[in-house]
């Protein structure tokens, strides 16, 4: 395995990435990100109806804590 260089200036640990799927299970969203490995980031509902974002939009995620944010917003 190789080592990843850090991806942006700001911090190594969030990773920019495009959304690849979105599955939804009652009040909670399961978001797959590529980035450029494959995340999944597990939100409710409410919080990813309020970004407005969907498949094929441009996200970071946070590996460590599991946030998800729109980019360049």
């Amino acid at each position: 395995a190789r080592a990843e260089a850090p991806i942006g200036p700001l911090s190594a640990r969030v990773a920019s990435g495009t959304i690849v799927g979105v599955s939804r299970t009652g009040d909670r969203v399961l978001v797959t990100v590529e980035a450029p490995r494959r995340l999944e980031v597990e939100l409710p509902a409410s919080r990813f109806e309020a970004m407005r974002v969907g498949e094929g939009d441009s996200v970071e995620v946070d590996p460590s804590t599991g946030e998800l944010s729109p980019r360049g917003r």
